[in-house]
C-alpha cells in the first residue's frame, strides 16, 4: 500500500510472464528457449506482436535486446524459404565444356566458336571418371536451391541505458489486438513496421539479419503471408491517375508497398517522334 504507482509499475515489469498453455502450444520447438530466456533475463514485453528480453548482463556501455517477432498463432515468425528459380522447366545441366584459360574479355564471335571447339576437343581427350564428374557437378549446379528460413529471433545492442525505455514502450503499444497489415495512422506504413524502424534506429542490429533493410523487407513478405493479405488490402494503399496521353501516375502510401507490385518503376525520357 506505501508503493507509489511508478514503484508498482517497475515492479510487476520486472515479473516474467508465466505461460499459458495456448502460448505453450504455440511456440512449439521453442518454447524450451523461451523458458530458458525468461530464467536468466528479464522479460520487458509480452504482446501479440512480440516477446522480448534484456539481458541482465552485457558491456557497461551497451544493452542487449533480444526480440521475438510473432506469427497470428504465437509462434515465432519466419522468412519465406522461396526457392531461387521457380521456372516450371527444369534448367539442364551445362553442356559446353571450355578450357578457362581460353575465354578473354570482349572476344569476338569467331573467338567464341573457336574457344568451343577447343572444348569439344578436350572433353573428348577426358577419360570415363572424369566426364561423370564434370557431368554430376554440372547437374548439381543446375538443381535450384531452397533458401533457408530465418527466425526473426532479433539481437539489437542499444547504445545506453536511456534509449531501452523509449524501445519498450514502443514495443508494448501495439498490445494484445492483431489487425491487417496495412492498418496504419496517417496513411503511412503500418504502425507494426513503423515501430520496427523506430526500434532498429535506436541500436545496431547484430542478427540474424544483415542489415535493417533486408530485416524490414523480409518482415513485410513473412507477416503478409501469416495474415493471408488479399489484393483488395495492397489495393488500398495504392492511388492510379490518369494523366492523359496514355501516362499513369501511381501514388503509395510507403516503400514496400511499392515493392510488393513487382514493377519495374523509373524515369524514362522519350521523343514522341521516334
Amino acid at each position: 500500500e506505501m508503493l507509489t504507482p511508478v514503484m508498482h509499475y517497475v515492479l510487476m515489469s520486472r515479473r516474467s510472464p508465466n505461460f499459458s498453455s495456448p502460448q505453450m502450444e504455440a511456440l512449439g520447438a521453442d518454447l524450451a528457449e523461451a523458458r530458458d530466456l525468461d530464467g536468466k533475463h528479464e522479460c520487458v514485453v509480452n504482446n501479440a506482436y512480440f516477446r522480448a528480453w534484456q539481458y541482465s548482463s552485457y558491456k557497461r556501455d551497451e544493452i542487449k535486446l533480444v526480440v521475438w517477432c510473432l506469427a497470428r498463432d504465437g509462434s515465432v515468425l519466419q522468412s519465406l524459404g522461396e526457392v531461387a528459380h521457380t521456372s516450371d522447366k527444369s534448367k539442364g545441366p551445362m553442356t559446353v565444356f571450355v578450357d578457362e584459360t581460353l575465354l578473354r574479355p570482349e572476344m569476338g564471335v569467331e573467338d567464341v566458336k573457336q574457344a568451343r571447339i577447343e572444348g569439344a576437343k578436350l572433353w573428348r581427350a577426358l577419360s570415363i571418371k572424369e566426364r561423370t564428374f564434370w557431368k554430376e557437378k554440372a547437374t548439381a549446379i543446375a538443381k535450384p536451391k531452397r533458401q533457408a528460413r530465418v527466425a526473426f529471433k532479433l539481437i539489437v545492442n542499444l547504445p545506453r541505458e536511456g534509449s531501452l525505455g523509449s524501445v519498450v514502450d514502443n514495443l508494448r503499444k501495439l498490445g494484445n489486438a492483431r489487425s491487417s497489415a496495412f492498418n496504419s495512422v496517417g496513411g503511412g506504413e503500418p504502425g507494426v513496421l513503423t515501430t520496427l524502424r523506430g526500434v532498429l534506429r535506436c541500436g545496431h542490429l547484430e542478427a540474424p539479419f544483415r542489415s535493417p533493410d533486408e530485416f524490414m523487407c523480409e518482415y513485410w513478405d513473412a507477416m503478409n503471408v501469416d495474415l493471408g493479405t488479399g489484393v483488395e488490402e495492397y489495393k488500398q494503399c495504392m492511388a492510379c491517375y490518369d494523366l492523359g496521353q496514355h501516362i499513369f501516375h501511381v501514388e503509395f502510401t510507403h516503400q514496400l508497398a511499392m515493392a510488393s507490385t513487382m514493377l519495374r518503376l523509373q524515369e524514362r525520357y522519350e521523343c514522341p517522334n521516334d
